[in-house]
């Protein structure tokens, strides 16, 4: 088989989305040959611990865009995420009020999404479970369940507008909605294991009920919805499931000692504090230029907090609620609350900029505790503009993940899976840049060799045996020249 040239090994490794810079030269001659010598600049230079989930999340206006092909974003989105490797498509529940308006039922936007993915996970985000009845509830997403075969995850709320239970099955449920939603998380479960839930008929008579077809998954992953409240936090850590929250009502820094809250009340009740998931909900749009981003984010991001305000005028409504020196009826009170809302999403709340921007908010959502993060890429930017900024939020998952400590190993797997075959002896060094004449070959002695049959090697950065290995090196060539000498 012939050699395989240094520039092409160079190009490959320009590829690795942790990589940054990459130079490949020819080495010094030794007995087993004449190695590579390769160095690396990594792209990002503070390697987290932490993975970072990437999903999209979904909430559009009911009249945003044109009045056909509504769900365009909402399935090639879909596609896109099962195609490159993010978690899951989170799917709201929305009624009577433009805003989410596209979403009244996603079981049945999911079931959709069922035929056209084969990886992705298909998550509510979130049924709101005191309007419905558990055994509907648990019937159908076990179709979906069937359909994504297993891929169902569902999360809970307990709904916050007054107008919405105009369809709850059970009068006066608002006024416990909460207490309610726990307990039928526990029948929603317990019908999923193929248990039954007792009921009764439409003659009166008390009847066990179970749930067809049984779902794929023996367990139904759980998150709870906590918009703000501490204590929707702890008990959902107390029982086990996970948490969706989101920065509408809180700053990243009270979300995050929220998140703590949640993985203490784990360990209280002995389970392994960070076994449990905390998404966050992003607004989310990625570009190339940070102006043009701002550009096309601006106007359609504060029109969609603009109809935030208008679900809190209902709800203030509803509820017979009174604000001091706040009228919510006035126009001028809601631009400047959205415009205002507007630069602190832009500026401390959201993945909206470049890589280069985005990724710093990546970093901080790791070193705070979270676990993945629900991308909302709907908020009124036009589909295609969305659907082109995909690109680059897979970048930046990209990125994410290989911030992630790098092994040797699964760097050599990288370069066999491209290039084929057996590669040739490489020594590798990791470089904070790379030297101003790149193309000199450097000395055996100053780097570590890397094995291409060696997959378990360490990390990279393991500064022990890469002195240990060039120690063996000076050794050896002393005692070449030794033997040099005595002949």
């Amino acid at each position: 088989m012939p050699a395989i040239e240094p520039r092409v090994i160079e190009a490959v490794l320009r590829d690795h989305p942790a990589i940054a810079q990459a130079a490949v030269q020819t080495g010094a001659p030794r007995e087993d040959g004449q190695p590579l010598v390769v160095r690396i600049v990594p792209r990002d230079r503070a390697p987290s611990a932490r993975a970072l989930g990437f999903s999209l999340f979904y909430f559009a206006d009911a009249e945003a865009g044109a009045r056909e092909d509504k769900y365009r974003l909402y399935l090639e989105g879909a596609r896109f995420a099962d195609a490159h490797g993010f978690e899951a498509i989170w799917t709201p529940e929305r009624h009577f009020h433009e805003n989410g308006g596209l979403y009244p039922n996603p079981s049945v936007l999911s079931a959709a999404l069922a035929t056209i993915t084969r990886h992705v996970r298909l998550r509510s985000g979130s049924v709101a479970l005191p309007l419905h009845h558990p055994l509907r509830v648990a019937e159908e997403w076990s179709v979906v369940d069937n359909l994504s075969n297993g891929r169902v995850d569902l999360s809970f709320t307990s709904g916050w507008i007054p107008n919405d239970f105009a369809i709850a099955p059970t009068p006066g449920v608002f006024k416990r909605k909460r207490e309610t939603m726990f307990e039928m998380v526990e029948q929603v479960q317990r019908l999923w294991r193929g248990g039954t839930l007792a009921t009764r008929d439409g003659v009166g008579n008390e009847v066990e009920l179970r749930i067809f077809p049984r779902p794929i998954q023996e367990r139904l992953p759980v998150w709870i919805t906590c918009s703000g409240d501490p204590e929707s936090f702890v008990r959902a850590g107390e029982l086990g499931f996970n948490v969706l929250t989101a920065l509408l009502t809180q700053p990243i820094e009270e979300a995050a000692e929220k998140a703590a809250l949640y993985r203490a009340a784990r360990a209280r009740v002995g389970l392994d504090p960070e076994g449990g998931s905390v998404t966050l909900m992003l607004h989310t749009f990625v570009g190339r230029d940070e102006n043009e981003v701002r550009a096309q984010v601006e106007g359609p991001l504060t029109e969609y907090l603009r109809s935030h305000i208008g679900l809190m005028k209902t709800m203030v409504k509803s509820l017979n609620l009174k604000l001091d020196d706040m009228d919510v009826n006035d126009p001028k009170w809601a631009a400047r609350l959205a415009s205002f809302a507007f630069e602190r999403y832009y500026r401390m709340g959201s993945l909206i900029g470049t890589p280069d921007k985005c990724l710093e908010m990546v970093n901080r959502i790791k070193s705070m505790g979270f676990d993945e993060v629900a991308c909302l890429i709907d908020f009124g930017v036009p589909v295609d503009a969305a659907l082109g900024g995909l690109p680059s939020l897979y970048e930046l998952k990209k990125r994410s993940d290989s911030t992630v400590a790098i092994e040797r190993g699964a760097l050599m797997d990288w370069l066999r899976e491209r290039l084929g075959g057996e590669l040739p002896p490489m020594a590798v060094m990791v470089c904070p840049e790379l030297p101003r004449d790149a193309s000199r070959a450097t000395q055996p002695a100053k780097v570590a060799p890397i094995s291409s049959a060696s997959p378990t090697s360490p990390t990279l950065r393991n500064s022990a045996l890469v002195d240990r290995a060039q120690k063996q090196k000076a050794a050896m060539e002393r005692q070449k020249q030794r033997v040099g000498k005595e002949r």
